[in-house]
């Protein structure tokens, strides 16, 4: 019987890994996303964005605040990585998406779970972009392969299929995306963990779970578990 003895969710967005004083290039990057959402996901411009922003946030956009911020988001984040090799689990069972790195138009399941024997990591590019630059080094510095829970993960999919979830299945998948490699380099002190694969599509739409969809997902499981 498995026994669930941690469980937590962070942000792996680049301001987790560049220093504040890099956080107002960051901004100066947004203006040109064409992946800006209002909060129902509806696509917009930087400049319908920042019309739409109360005035009080010209507060937060001071070197100071931007300090105070990064200062308090790595004690939390060091505080999830201890607590997390304080459990010493045997297996992780970890969820993220794929933001069409391995995953692309030509099928693209809206949950699907990696089962074959090892994952490949492959770092990020580092490209001219300063931003990219900076914080690529947080989803892998080295390319190699970390161990899947295959057995586990092949019960977690039966289970959910008998819970009435359509899940895609996959044995070779080229490589995990970036927010996987994210948990060995950031949140893991020993790298050999296995990990239960299960990504999720949060991005591109229109394949994607609803809010309620993935509450019982999470739900399934940890029944499953």
């Amino acid at each position: 019987m498995a026994r669930v003895v941690f469980g937590a969710a962070t942000s792996r967005s680049p301001l987790m890994a560049a220093t504040a004083d890099m956080w107002p290039t960051i901004g100066e990057r947004d203006k040109q996303s064409r992946r800006l959402r209002d909060t129902s996901g509806n696509p917009l411009t930087y400049e319908e964005l920042l019309a739409k922003a109360p005035a009080s946030m010209a507060q937060q956009v001071t070197p100071e605040v931007f300090q105070a911020k990064y200062q308090a988001s790595q004690a939390a984040f060091a505080k999830v990585t201890a607590e997390l090799a304080a459990a010493d689990p045997d297996v992780i069972l970890f969820m993220g998406d794929d933001e069409e790195e391995y995953i692309h138009d030509d099928l693209r399941p809206a949950i699907a779970l990696y089962r074959g024997e090892t994952w490949r990591n492959i770092p990020r590019p580092v490209s001219a972009d300063p931003v990219a630059a900076a914080t690529n080094w947080q989803w892998g510095r080295e390319e190699r392969d970390y161990p899947i829970a295959a057995a586990l993960t092949t019960h977690v999919l039966k289970y959910l299929i008998e819970a009435e979830f359509d899940v895609a299945d996959s044995l070779t998948l080229k490589a995990m995306a970036h927010g996987f490699g994210f948990l060995y380099e950031r949140m893991l002190t020993k790298r050999e963990v296995p990990m239960i694969p299960v990504i999720v599509n949060v991005h591109t739409p229109p394949a994607q779970p609803t809010a309620k969809r993935c509450y019982e997902l999470g739900r399934a499981l940890r029944a499953a578990v």
